[in-house]
């Protein structure tokens, strides 16, 4: 159980490898190519951030599995020069007809809670045909 609230490969290869990794082994399982952007990362990033964003892109890359009908996805996640941490998930997929995320399912909603509980901000922009792209402001620090 604790594994799955923190998974151990966090601790043994770090955020920024875990992320590509994670990417690659979705790659693999759907077949949509899936690029993955990583910057350099502080080294002491508070405890809460790395399962925070680890888990943001496993429920991002699970929509875009299941609903997106996408080719392609990319993740990125750099640090801006305010010193937040900025996590873009998209998808060239069908996209939805409404452009905010207040009508989508319990996946996106577990993401804006899980964002809002960092005191992070949580953007979602989608046009039918034309994919999703959620944007998310994460600081670095707990105020």
């Amino acid at each position: 159980m604790l594994q799955q609230l923190r998974p151990m490969v966090l601790d043994s290869m770090g955020l920024a490898d875990t992320l590509i990794a994670q990417c690659q082994q979705w790659q693999s399982s759907t077949g949509v190519v899936c690029n993955c952007q990583v910057d350099k990362l502080p080294d002491d990033l508070s405890d809460y951030l790395p399962v925070t964003i680890y888990r943001l892109v496993q429920e991002g890359l699970t929509n875009v599995a299941r609903h997106a009908n996408a080719t392609r996805a990319e993740v990125k996640l750099l640090v801006s020069e305010a010193g937040e941490l900025l996590l873009s998930i998209q998808d060239n997929g069908r996209g939805t007809p409404y452009s905010d995320a207040s009508q989508k399912g319990f996946g996106v909603l577990g993401m804006q809670e899980r964002v809002a509980s960092v005191k992070g901000e949580f953007n979602w922009h989608s046009q039918e045909n034309q994919g999703v792209h959620i944007r998310i402001k994460l600081p670095m620090e707990l105020a």
